[in-house]
């Protein structure tokens, strides 16, 4: 294990195997956040390079994007998720770390930078009510 996975115990990256089972050095696959939605018995739909939660109807209203590096992702979903589901709010988030990293790096176009977790609430008075909880929760 190197030494930023010992000081960082939160990122827990999935090694790739080899032919026999082995560890191939260096090489490191993807996160699949579909297990973390999993984990909390979240309802999605997977629409290739995103992950769909909630009512997918909810297209207009209001929109909060979030933006957070791949090593923060899997601990902001899981203060975040609980409220999202209680409130019923849609999301939409990468389908896997490789897809966040993209999205990061401007490969899905420039549009999309930083956009890594994209809320939408139909009712503007919700939406101030949910983002005010959201910077309780991450604050």
């Amino acid at each position: 294990m190197n030494s930023y996975l010992k000081e960082n115990p939160s990122v827990v990256p999935e090694i790739a195997a080899g032919a026999e089972g082995e560890t191939l050095p260096g090489s490191i696959m993807p996160s699949d956040y579909r297990f973390i939605l999993d984990g909390y018995g979240i309802t999605y739909s997977a629409k290739s390079p995103y992950l769909h939660a909630g009512e997918e109807s909810n297209l207009s209203g209001w929109l909060l994007y979030i933006s957070v590096v791949r090593q923060q992702m899997k601990p902001l979903l899981e203060s975040i998720l609980l409220l999202l589901d209680a409130h019923g709010i849609s999301f939409v988030i990468p389908e896997n770390s490789a897809v966040h990293a993209m999205i990061l790096d401007g490969a899905l176009g420039q549009g999309e930078i930083g956009k890594i977790i994209t809320i939408r609430v139909a009712d503007g008075s919700k939406m101030v009510e949910v983002a005010a909880q959201l910077i309780q929760i991450t604050n």
